[in-house]
């Protein structure tokens, strides 16, 4: 990140409490603007004043089911740049989720700083013309 006034906006979207917000905390001290969500009702319906249109929207999941089947399709409909992290993910899945037009796909990280590396390779690999 080059400083504080410049901070990326991201959404973090998880139904598992615990790593939504320890994914949160460490995106947060590693310098990013982040909005967390424990439930998939995204994009909003109605545009948040304060928040700015996010660079960024992960999605942390166990797997792939029809609930992150309907949040990945709209997000990528919003157009907005994804990465779903997930903990159960085959090779045809994530085939799928690329040619939909998700950013990235990966395993779940776990530590704070795998998932802030894979962040940043993500949104270093975005053209800057989108979002």
């Amino acid at each position: 990140m080059s400083n504080d006034t410049e901070r990326t906006p991201i959404v973090l979207i998880d139904r598992q409490h615990s790593w939504l917000e320890r994914s949160a905390q460490a995106l947060r001290a590693a310098g990013f603007d982040v909005e967390s969500l424990d439930h998939y009702e995204y994009p909003p319906t109605t545009p948040r004043a304060n928040w700015p249109a996010p660079r960024l929207v992960v999605l942390g999941c166990a797997s792939i089911g029809p609930d992150e089947q309907e949040l990945i399709a709209r997000v990528i409909e919003h157009k907005d740049y994804l990465l779903v992290l997930s903990t159960s993910l085959p090779w045809r899945v994530m085939r799928d989720l690329f040619l939909h037009g998700a950013a990235d796909v990966t395993e779940k990280p776990y530590d704070s700083s795998g998932l802030i590396t894979t962040v940043n390779q993500v949104l270093n690999s975005l053209s800057p013309n989108r979002s």
